[in-house]
This record gives C-alpha cells, sequence and structure tokens, in this order.
C-alpha cells in the first residue's frame, strides 16, 4: 500500500467517478482503475460499488477512506512543518553581516518574513562576523552579507550594491574643509576602525585603500555607534561604509570622500551553492536581494 493508493480513494470518493478523480490527481483512468484493483487485491476487500453509474463506497471501503484521510492530513501538516516551521522551531534562518554593526536594513524584512510564516526564526550570528565563509562552511550561518565576492566554486554569490569607504571627522576638525582627503592628510590623524591590526591590511588592501596608510595611530573600535560618538567628540577619524554610518550621522560631523574619485566596494549576499533552502530561507534571500539592491 502506497500514498497514492491512499489519495485514490479520498479523491474518488469524492469526485464519484474514476474519471473525474484521474483529471484531479493527473493520473490517467486506466492507470487509476489498475491501482484500485492493486488495492483491493492486496486487502481483500472491495472498496467501491457502483450505483446508478457513480462509485459508492462499501463499509469497508469507508473505514478505509476516514483512515487514509487522516493520514493524508497529517502527512500536509507534516510537510507544511518542515517547509514553514509551523511547529515554532524547525526553521531557524542564520545570518551574519561581515565587519559592520549596522543593521537598520533589516527591520523591514523581519517583518516581512513574520508576517509570511509567524514561527521561522530569524538569528543573527555575531560569532566571528569578520570570518564569514568560515561560518558557512561550518554550517554556523545560512548567509552572510560581506563585502568582497569570495571566488571558491561552493559559494553562491549574489552582487547587491556599490559602498563607498569614507572618512568620517568632526566639522572642528581642521582638516574637515576639505572636499577630498589623501593619505598625507588622514596620516596626521588617530583614526578609528571596525579592523584589528591583523586585519586591516587585507581590508585596505582589497578596497584599493593606499599602501602607505600610516596615520598617527589606530583604534580599534567594533561597535559603530561607538566609533562615531568617538569622532563626535574629536578623538580620531573614522574610516568607515558610507551605507553603514548614514543613520548615525548629524551637523556635528562630515562625510569627507577619500580620493578625489572615492573609494568603492561591492557588497555581494552570500550562501553556500549546494546547501538545501526552505521556503522561508528562499524569501529571506529574495527580500534581502530586493532591499538592498535598490541602494
Amino acid at each position: 500500500m502506497e500514498i497514492r493508493h491512499l489519495k485514490l480513494v479520498v479523491e474518488v470518493s469524492k469526485q464519484g467517478s474514476l474519471t473525474k478523480a484521474s483529471e484531479t490527481l493527473f493520473v490517467s483512468q486506466s492507470a487509476l482503475s489498475h491501482q484500485l484493483k492493486e488495492l483491493e487485491s492486496e486487502l481483500g476487500i472491495v472498496i467501491f460499488n457502483r450505483v446508478n453509474n457513480r462509485l459508492e463506497l462499501t463499509n469497508s471501503g469507508e473505514v478505509f477512506r476516514q483512515y487514509a484521510q487522516k493520514i493524508i492530513q497529517q502527512l500536509t501538516e507534516l510537510e507544511n512543518a518542515v517547509k514553514h516551521g509551523s511547529e515554532g522551531r524547525l526553521i531557524k534562518i542564520r545570518f551574519t553581516q561581515e565587519a559592520y554593526t549596522s543593521y537598520q536594513w533589516i527591520t523591514e524584512i523581519l517583518k516581512e518574513v513574520n508576517k509570511l510564516y509567524p514561527s521561522a526564526e530569524v538569528n543573527l550570528i555575531t560569532e566571528s562576523p569578520k570570518k564569514p565563509l568560515k561560518l558557512l562552511r561550518d554550517g554556523k550561518t545560512d548567509f552572510a552579507l560581506m563585502v568582497f565576492e569570495p571566488f571558491d566554486s561552493m559559494y553562491d554569490s549574489v552582487p547587491l550594491f556599490k559602498d563607498e569607504l569614507v572618512l568620517i571627522i568632526n566639522r572642528n576638525n581642521p582638516i574637515a574643509t576639505a572636499d577630498w582627503i589623501d593619505t598625507n592628510l588622514i596620516n596626521t590623524q588617530t583614526v578609528i576602525t571596525h579592523a584589528g591590526p591583523d586585519e586591516r591590511h587585507m581590508i585596505f588592501e582589497k578596497a584599493g585603500l593606499f599602501k602607505d596608510l600610516e596615520p598617527k595611530k589606530f583604534i580599534q573600535m567594533e561597535f559603530t555607534e561607538a566609533a562615531i560618538d568617538m569622532v563626535k567628540n574629536d578623538l580620531g577619524v573614522a574610516i568607515m561604509s558610507k551605507w553603514a554610518v548614514q543613520s548615525y550621522l548629524n551637523e556635528a560631523l562630515k562625510i569627507i570622500r577619500i580620493t578625489k574619485t572615492g573609494i568603492y566596494r561591492n557588497w555581494h549576499l552570500v550562501s553556500l551553492k549546494h546547501s538545501e533552502l526552505s521556503e522561508p530561507h528562499i524569501k529571506f534571500k529574495s527580500l534581502v536581494i530586493e532591499a538592498l539592491s535598490e541602494k
């Protein structure tokens, strides 16, 4: 006995004929007739009698239909639970964002995911955000929002938007009158960055930033809000993503372009190429692409 036999009995009992049931089950009438004979032979009972050109359930057939309908309903509930996380903790959408602690962009996406999949969990993975590919490889995150496209074929990378790396400076700083700034001027300042000593070279080099960047002092500040607050108090200048700092800016601060033409990087949404994504995961991915591709 197979699931197709259960569906056959339930559908024929609704439609009253093999012909009509074949249209809704997308199986030929002859195939359904063969399946019905196969099932009756296996069970040793007659499931349908023909009454006035309509197939009617026998007593044994009605018992079979009741159980078949319950089983089909339970299988449907199981499928929905796995796909949509309707049991609460079955579907977890995990993402991480490389380097930055600014997540204002995610609010509207979370609202939409919660509306479509109320029991799905969306978790921000803050462990090792500067090593997003390792988090993906280790199965600790499903998506990574990151600068610089990975070239390994194991990753699926969707380009999102171009972001400018800029200098955030207090307007009272003597060099704040410049329209753009070069290495020599930055080197006269204390520079605040998210990156630690081992990461600065990689980040600045990949971004096309100067090899001769040697400021008076580097201060590492992982939290964007704290770094911006230091700049507000004129304790240094910050090299940051223009996109990440927009919501923190006020009249005390100024954005200055780095080099005359600017320093730009491309953000990507990255996942493992052959990972199995549920419907909520696929929807989350499409919402991120839709939201951030517009920037």
